[in-house]
């Protein structure tokens, strides 16, 4: 059965600060909720972010390619915590001597939302970017990774191929990682070698769908075992954003990839990844991006 993540309120405890390094794309929008999470975390008193600068311009935009229903960019100008942000532009992520400029002395934990997975989007240099950061966090003794990645990626880490096992979405989306989205795959399949490798203590956060219109619910689920247990197919950014701040702040995993989602009743509920039907028409791709929607009452899961 699932685990769910309960969205409760954090206890004031000892101050935290965090850096988050952004990209552009889905896994890069968890990152920017994080943002907002930790902006308004009592625990959190400072928060570095670091990304190059189209990347940090992107903070300033009214939508951020979710459902929350609110102008996430006014809301971080305005906020009276806003203070607790420092930007930080880096010119390139592969490139040691770019990030070398980045201080991570006075962090505690890295959020990392760097990679993508989304074709014909977003950036993709989650191997060496990840690389660079580990080598950061090692010269100054910051041993608390949490980083995104996506489902279906089979690494060091352990296998989740096919994604979704549950659905026909699975098998369409190792399609795509097999042929038109391979360099996509092999990036995020790098960065997760490249953790497991370290001395770090790490959480590797696959995310399944992470639909724009996708509504926030203020909880996530873990799913425990696969095949054995399944989780909504589609996860709202923002309860992402929250999980990834919560295992920033006060680890409960460690030294695991798990696959995150939304309550199980929702398991066989329709999704669409955003944009994927019309790329797929433009490279005559024809493909069934929908399974048919079994009742969720039919396959009873119990949730703890």
């Amino acid at each position: 059965m699932s685990t769910q993540f309960k969205m409760t309120a954090t206890p004031v405890l000892k101050q935290k600060s965090i850096a988050i390094f952004l990209s552009q794309g889905a896994l890069g929008d968890c990152a920017r909720h994080c943002i907002l999470h930790a902006m308004h975390n009592k625990q959190v008193c400072k928060i570095k972010v670091i990304s190059t600068a189209s990347s940090l311009s992107t903070l300033n935009g009214d939508w951020w390619h979710c459902a929350c229903g609110i102008d996430h960019g006014r809301q971080l100008k305005l906020s009276a915590n806003a203070y607790k942000i420092e930007k930080i532009v880096v010119d390139n992520f592969t490139d040691p001597k770019a990030m070398d400029v980045i201080d991570l002395s006075d962090i505690d934990a890295v959020v990392s939302g760097l990679g993508n997975r989304q074709i014909c989007y977003g950036s993709r240099y989650a191997k060496k970017g990840t690389e660079n950061i580990i080598r950061l966090m090692e010269r100054s003794n910051v041993t608390r990774l949490v980083m995104m990645s996506s489902m279906g990626v089979e690494s060091m880490l352990g296998n989740d191929k096919p994604c979704l096992e549950w659905r026909e979405e699975g098998k369409f989306m190792e399609f795509l990682a097999n042929t038109i989205c391979r360099r996509e795959y092999n990036d995020l399949a790098g960065a997760e070698n490249s953790v497991s490798r370290s001395n770090l203590n790490f959480v590797v956060v696959r995310a399944v769908g992470l639909g724009e219109k996708v509504s926030p619910a203020g909880e996530c689920f873990v799913q425990r075992k696969k095949f054995d247990d399944v989780v909504g197919a589609d996860v709202a950014k923002t309860d992402v954003g929250r999980f990834l701040l919560a295992e920033a702040i006060e680890p409960t995993i460690e030294r695991q990839a798990i696959v995150l989602g939304s309550r199980p009743e929702y398991a066989y509920k329709a999704f669409d990844e955003p944009h994927l039907a019309d790329v797929l028409r433009s490279r005559n791709v024809t493909c069934f991006l929908r399974s048919k929607v079994k009742d969720a009452n039919s396959s009873p899961v119990t949730v703890t």
